[in-house]
């Protein structure tokens, strides 16, 4: 049987792998065995025993309050847990016009008024060459007659 035959057909998007991303979870209400001013890693949460390695992400959610103020490093936190801890997300970036959208192209913007009197002043001195040259062959003309 020929190779292509022995292939797996692979069409549309269901045969695709999915890219995940496994992250270590804790919720707010994990976090009160630090003091007040601490700074939460993923080292130090193993020490304090809340995760088991360092070779995951951690992804710290919002459920539940803390009454410190910590500081994180190393910790995705989701949208809730940074509202929460008073902490502010960093936003996606969006192109100029506001959409995130890929392959539009963007509107050429006019162009400034003094680059049409500029072509409007060359026209104009284009006609008064124009008509002084249209004189100057009748002059030659008449000179040949």
């Amino acid at each position: 049987m020929p190779l292509m035959r022995r292939m797996p057909k692979l069409r549309g998007w269901g045969n695709r792998p999915v890219v995940k991303t496994d992250y270590q979870i804790l919720n707010i209400e994990d976090l009160a065995v630090f003091a007040a001013g601490e700074k939460v890693t993923p080292q130090s949460l193993v020490e304090k025993g809340l995760i088991k390695n360092t070779n995951k992400p951690v992804k710290i959610l919002g459920d539940g309050e803390l009454e410190v103020k910590l500081e994180f490093e190393g910790v995705e936190l989701s949208g809730n847990a940074a509202r929460k801890l008073g902490i502010e997300k960093k936003e996606k970036k969006e192109n100029k016009e506001g959409k995130g959208e890929k392959g539009k192209r963007n509107k050429k913007e006019p162009q400034d008024k003094g680059v049409k009197e500029d072509k409007e002043d060359k026209e104009d001195k284009g006609d008064k060459e124009g008509k002084g040259d249209k004189e100057d062959k009748g002059d030659k003309e008449n000179k040949d007659n």
